[in-house]
């Protein structure tokens, strides 16, 4: 989309008594970022979350085994 393009979408916008269409456009790029690192967050804590499962799983089955409780 040109320049030209943009200013007469967002000239058209304003006469209908609506925020400009690039405004739209940034606040839309804005939630997309931040939907975007919140997943890249959760995807980094769920990996987290399941090293430490393993973590503690193994832990136990150390302490089991050292009080001979976990035999095959």
């Amino acid at each position: 989309m040109s320049e030209q393009d943009k200013q007469q979408w967002d000239a058209a916008a304003a006469e209908a008594g609506y925020q400009p269409v690039s405004d739209y456009v940034e606040t839309w790029k804005t939630a997309r970022a931040v939907y975007h690192a919140a997943l890249e967050a959760n995807i980094r804590a769920m990996d987290a979350l399941e090293q430490a499962t393993i973590a503690y799983h193994d832990s136990v089955n150390r302490w089991l085994t050292s009080i001979g409780g976990n035999r095959p």
